[in-house]
């Protein structure tokens, strides 16, 4: 569509950013979005056992998240440790791993479930610090409901880029000036 995808896949190949973070990829078309703190948690589980670190509070997150309700997790701030308290323990966690840690979720903005998007958000904001880092791949104009606006928008999202559309024939001429080849190489 607008080039969302090709400028991620662009970035994340760049050799600073493999240097600087552990990437974490969650295509949101591809998963099921009522499992999504447990999609996540299961990633971010991943990445600190490949650094030998077993951290006991997301093991009790996905436990809490697997036996429990919507509204029944709400009773779990009464349990030993709550969800606030689990994350904040998971979020001491990441900053024990090497490098820092890049999120992002794509195509938040096919999701017509505002509550769903708002929940991503949430979950974001909650675990993000100077070593946890979210790219969040909209549309804005796509966006469910209330979050197309711009004050909300800026809690959860405070850098944007804009993508600008290119036309065919500006694209052509940039790789065929990257390429440096010459115009009457070109073939119709």
């Amino acid at each position: 569509g607008n080039g969302k995808s090709i400028l991620w896949n662009a970035i994340r190949q760049e050799s600073d950013i493999a240097e600087e973070f552990d990437v974490i990829q969650i295509d949101l078309l591809a998963c099921n979005l009522d499992e999504i703190e447990r999609i996540l948690l299961r990633e971010l589980e991943k990445l600190l056992e490949k650094h030998r670190i077993y951290p006991e509070n997301s093991r009790y997150l996905k436990n809490q998240l697997g036996r429990i309700g919507v509204l029944e997790r709400l009773e779990v701030l009464i349990d030993e440790m709550s969800f606030s308290d689990a994350f904040n323990a998971l979020a001491k966690e990441l900053d024990r791993l090497p490098k820092k840690v890049l999120v992002n979720f794509e195509d938040i903005d096919r999701i017509k479930n505002e509550e769903v998007v708002k929940k991503i958000f949430a979950i974001a904001e909650k675990l993000s610090s100077e070593r946890f880092h979210v790219v969040f791949q909209y549309n804005r104009d796509l966006l469910p409901g209330s979050l197309r606006e711009k004050d909300y928008l800026e809690k959860y999202v405070p850098y944007n880029v804009e993508l600008t559309p290119i036309s065919f024939s500006a694209l052509v001429e940039r790789f065929w000036t990257i390429l440096e080849m010459k115009k009457t190489q070109l073939k119709t």
